[in-house]
């Protein structure tokens, strides 16, 4: 049986991928360079997390075959997305889980993070339009790594008859943004945007966005970014400033019983969580819960390390991401502006004059305001896992 790393690089053969073996001193796994530009620096650093063995996912300190510096398992990924100094433009940490179930996005993004892209179009050729949620989540699950979640309003790009982007965004929230004004900020998540798995579109998200701004007229977009592919500086140009970086979350990985080769990632907290043995496609859909035993069973303990033995009881190892970071974009004194004062007097609704403060003070004196870690109201062993996931970043 081939390891991950030979798959990995057996498939950068096949694809004219040059690459090469880059020791970093801090992980255990081994870390690739692809795209080189120069004697020492890579376009991307690929990063390959293999499965975690029962040894790995119990023990409270480092595997004796880890580096003498190297961070806990919980803070590896975050520690190498924060370091500015490593040879690479961005670091992908790639799950062994997340290449087996998701391979045809996982193997579209890689090659385009090295501008190897079967399709582009330019936004201005395409139009924004309202699609059906299901539309949406089918294109999602189809294209985007986090799969879909259920969203109020859904919008897409069309080139002719193809569905080539999406984008969708949550419900309105009415956030006090620490101003004195008439009304709160009108705000929503940008929860999911991406477009073909092979393909590109040129200025998909700025234009989707600026159809849902015609519409709804928000004062700010909020999004999350999935550090695992990089850091979220590329939604800079495009107005989106970082506002925060979450904790390391735990996740759980389990063998299928149907193939010792195929693995499942099973969520313990989120939105878009369900019930991980549902048949039904809609439960597919979205990111598998754990199942009703094991979660009764961690609702028992306090302990982290007694949570992570139940978990292994039960078939499941624990994995972590890089920490999601957050992003904020206000649409106040950008292009945007003009199409939300627009929609904003058809609505008879005040505006409101943000630029007196930055985007990340409007952020800190927000109410209600964003959590900043995780958290399980209802279950004791998930979240002693969460804080100590989260512990281990302070």
């Amino acid at each position: 049986m081939r390891s991950f790393v030979d798959e990995v690089t057996s498939w950068l053969n096949e694809s004219n991928i040059s690459y090469e073996h880059v020791d970093i001193d801090i992980t255990p796994h081994n870390v690739i360079g692809l795209g080189k530009m120069d004697d020492y620096n890579y376009k991307v650093g690929l990063h390959l997390l293999p499965v975690p063995t029962p040894r790995a996912s119990t023990s409270t300190t480092n595997s004796s075959s880890s580096p003498p510096n190297s961070p806990p398992p919980s803070l590896l990924s975050k520690r190498l997305t924060d370091d500015t100094n490593l040879p690479f433009d961005i670091i992908v940490h790639l799950h062994q889980d997340i290449w087996i179930n998701k391979h045809d996005i996982v193997k579209a993004r890689l090659n385009a993070k090295l501008g190897r892209v079967k399709q582009r179009w330019y936004a201005r050729q395409t139009k924004a339009v309202r699609i059906h949620l299901s539309t949406a989540m089918d294109f999602l699950e189809a294209n985007h790594l986090w799969g879909a979640t259920r969203a109020k309003f859904n919008y897409g790009l069309m080139s002719g008859d193809e569905l080539v982007a999406v984008a969708t965004f949550s419900p309105r929230r009415h956030v006090e943004r620490g101003l004195e004004t008439n009304r709160p900020f009108r705000s929503h998540e940008l929860i999911r945007y991406c477009s073909t798995k092979d393909g590109h579109v040129i200025g998909g998200i700025t234009k989707l966005i600026a159809a849902f701004c015609r519409d709804f007229a928000p004062d700010d977009l909020v999004t999350c970014i999935d550090r695992d592919w990089g850091d979220g500086s590329g939604w800079t140009s495009i107005g989106f400033e970082k506002v925060s970086v979450m904790p390391p979350l735990i996740m759980s990985v389990g063998q299928s019983e149907n193939s010792i080769d195929h693995w499942t990632r099973y969520y313990l907290v989120g939105a878009g969580v369900g019930v991980g043995t549902s048949n039904s496609s809609e439960g597919r859909k979205g990111r598998p819960g754990i199942n009703i035993q094991t979660f009764n069973e961690l609702n028992k303990t306090n302990n982290s390390h007694e949570a992570k033995c139940i978990l292994e009881r039960n078939g499941l190892f624990p994995v972590y991401d890089a920490g999601v970071e957050r992003r904020m974009l206000v649409t106040k004194g950008t292009k945007l502006d003009k199409m939300c004062m627009d929609r904003r007097n058809e609505l008879e609704i005040d505006d409101i004059d943000s630029k007196t403060k930055s985007i990340l003070e409007l952020w800190q004196m927000s109410t209600p305001s964003f959590p900043d870690q995780y958290y399980s109201p209802n279950n004791m062993g998930i979240d002693a896992l969460l804080e100590d996931a989260a512990s281990s970043d302070t």
